[in-house]
């Protein structure tokens, strides 16, 4: 697995908004091979593990954090630069 790099909390903070919306959402991201797919499905949660976030959606598949594109109408802007922790 590539290092993880921190999203900004504004990005974290609207992910949050969409899974309490509990409604189908667009997702543009890439894998860990750089390989871009898009998506419609509903969000369920956010978990942390191995000092990386991922976000869940409905069918249990976890998506780094960091290789979201966009959610929704929601662009990552640490996508092609390094973000910073919401913690400091």
């Amino acid at each position: 697995m590539n290092e993880y790099s921190n999203v900004s909390c504004d990005f974290y903070d609207e992910l949050l908004q969409i899974i309490k919306q509990n409604k189908l959402v667009s997702i543009d991201y890439e894998d860990s091979k750089r390989n871009f797919h898009k998506i419609e499905i509903k969000l369920k949660t956010i978990i942390t593990k191995d000092k990386a976030e991922f976000l869940v959606l409905e069918n249990d598949i976890e998506i780094r954090l960091d290789y979201l594109h966009k959610v929704g109408e929601v662009i990552n802007p640490d996508v092609f630069s390094k973000g910073q922790s919401c913690s400091g």
